[in-house]
């Protein structure tokens, strides 16, 4: 039951992420924002529930969820999304500064879930990629806000095309920086420790 629930609120956010920018094009058309949002905070909810995360970070996703519904409410749905992607990244941004003050880092949490070898030097550098990516989701949550003040073409630039490529950069910018690390670590003789 439990493996149909998780399967179904994965289905339920992909078909939400996906409505959620065509809804934006048809807005003046078509009344679709209010049940997106709707679609969109249930989704989140249910993985909340369903996910191993400790507290903290379901409560971080709990408050995203109610400042969605908050504001779906009081500015109306179509300017709630308009603000969606600066919370987003906000709320990531929250997560990788907890992550780095209290347990373990955020990245060094996905790499053990996806079994990668985690050795005691490359706990640094996982240290410093989750400050990276905290201070992306910073500067992508600061540009998101300024972003919903724009023309709304604009606005779309940005969180339609801008940030994904932000992010291809700084994945593509990660994986050469590691060749080099992995390089350095074999000279020093400890990559069979910390291979990455």
């Amino acid at each position: 039951m439990r493996a149909r629930l998780d399967r179904g609120s994965t289905l339920v956010a992909a078909v939400g992420a996906i409505a959620y920018p065509l809804a934006l094009h048809l807005a003046p058309q078509v009344q679709l924002l209010g049940p997106i949002v709707a679609v969109l905070v249930i989704a989140l909810l249910v993985r909340l529930m369903l996910s191993s995360l400790e507290r903290p970070y379901k409560l971080l996703g709990a408050v995203l969820a109610a400042t969605l519904v908050l504001g779906a409410v009081v500015a109306g749905p179509a300017r709630m999304l308009r603000w969606q992607p600066a919370l987003l990244n906000l709320t990531l941004m929250c997560a990788c500064a907890y992550s780095l003050h209290r347990g373990m880092p955020l990245i060094e949490r996905i790499a053990r879930a996806r079994r990668m070898p985690v050795g005691s030097h490359n706990r640094i550098y996982l240290r410093r990629l989750t400050a990276v990516w905290g201070g992306f989701f910073a500067v992508a949550s600061a540009l998101s806000l300024l972003g919903a003040t724009v023309a709304p073409d604009v606005w779309l630039r940005w969180n339609g095309l801008g940030v994904y490529a932000a992010i291809v950069l700084l994945i593509v910018g990660e994986r050469l920086y590691r060749i080099r690390y992995r390089r350095r670590l074999a000279r020093d003789g400890l990559l069979p420790e910390c291979d990455m």
